[in-house]
């Protein structure tokens, strides 16, 4: 028996390539007064991804993002030519959280 994973009022989804839609809609509805809520976004994304990496680390890597921020947006544009799903999930995460992670030598 193939096992579906049930998300209310959305139809399953038999296989894991919509695991990015899976997340993303998770995300929508933990914050359902205003979906692209900052802080919303940042509890999430570092709940989810960054939990492990420390305060100067994550510094470090936001003035990296700004510093090579076109590298790095055209290097997303790459992988979602090659793996779609993912590669747009990247974009709408790059996106959204982008501003939020800047650091001051940013501005």
């Amino acid at each position: 028996k193939k096992k579906f994973l049930p998300i209310p009022n959305i139809t399953f989804i038999k296989h894991k390539s919509y695991l990015p839609q899976i997340l993303l809609l998770k995300s929508l509805r933990l914050s359902l007064g205003n979906p692209f809520a900052p802080s919303q976004w940042h509890t999430i994304f570092f709940r989810t991804f960054v939990v492990p990496i420390s305060a100067s680390t994550r510094n470090a890597l936001s003035l990296f993002l700004c510093n090579f921020g076109a590298v790095a947006t055209l290097f997303i544009i790459f992988a979602s030519t090659i793996a779609y799903m993912w590669g747009a999930y990247i974009v709408f995460l790059y996106i959204v959280c982008f501003s939020r992670f800047r650091s001051p030598p940013c501005n």
